[in-house]
């Protein structure tokens, strides 16, 4: 299995990749992580991936951009087709359940699209059509 994670904070998952469990499925050949810095993608010379909102509102949410673009290099071309899911972490997601757990395991390839600011723009979702997970209620 190979696990992408799109995030605009790589060493933060790239440490915990490293530590305990994380490591040894790795080290095992169980799973190959990836971690695609969406601040590569960015288009000025500071990195900027964030934005006021499309339609306006208050806040700052993530370009499109920048995300669809680290996207496609974590699916390294392959487009999200078979045995492949895109999933976005949001709070009005699916709750993440056991089952779910299991669905996603018998997938060959995960690539995981970690929000910050407000969340992410909404064409996101209209371009890569991700599924929308939520790994719970709290603040």
């Amino acid at each position: 299995m190979e696990i992408a994670f799109c995030t605009i904070f790589p060493e933060l998952v790239s440490g915990v990749l490293s530590q305990a469990l994380f490591s040894i499925a790795e080290k095992k050949g169980v799973v190959r992580y990836d971690v695609v810095n969406i601040r590569d993608f960015a288009v000025d010379k500071h990195g900027t991936v964030d934005d006021y909102p499309y339609g306006g509102g208050p806040g700052m949410i993530m370009m499109v951009s920048p995300i669809v673009e680290a996207v496609e290099t974590a699916l390294g071309g392959a487009g999200s087709g078979e045995g492949t899911s895109v999933i976005l972490l949001d709070p009005s997601g699916e709750p993440f359940t056991q089952s779910k757990a299991f669905e996603l395991s018998q997938k060959r390839k995960l690539v995981f699209i970690c929000g910050h600011y407000k969340g992410v723009d909404e064409r996101v979702r209209d371009i890569l059509q991700p599924e929308i997970i939520s790994i719970g209620d709290y603040i």
